[in-house]
């Protein structure tokens, strides 16, 4: 992972990816699709951080709360 960037921000990404894997269904399934292609745990929790960072950006953007059944087929 770089080192470049803000490292409050980067740690608190962290944090969400983590508690993101045992809480949220969508990191926890992003997660797992990242290991299933090859990724390393690490790896794939930096993509996991990338995506808790969007979903919170998401939320806040368009003012709802989150949903995580939003965007699934039925």
């Amino acid at each position: 992972m770089s080192k470049a960037g803000n490292s409050h921000l980067r740690a608190a990404a962290y944090r969400m990816a983590v508690v993101g894997l045992q809480h949220n269904p969508v990191i926890r399934a992003h997660y797992l699709r990242k290991r299933a292609a090859g990724k390393s745990k690490m790896n794939a929790l930096g993509h996991c951080m990338r995506k808790a960072l969007s979903l919170a950006w998401g939320v806040w953007r368009n003012g709802q709360d989150f949903d995580p059944s939003w965007g699934l087929e039925a």
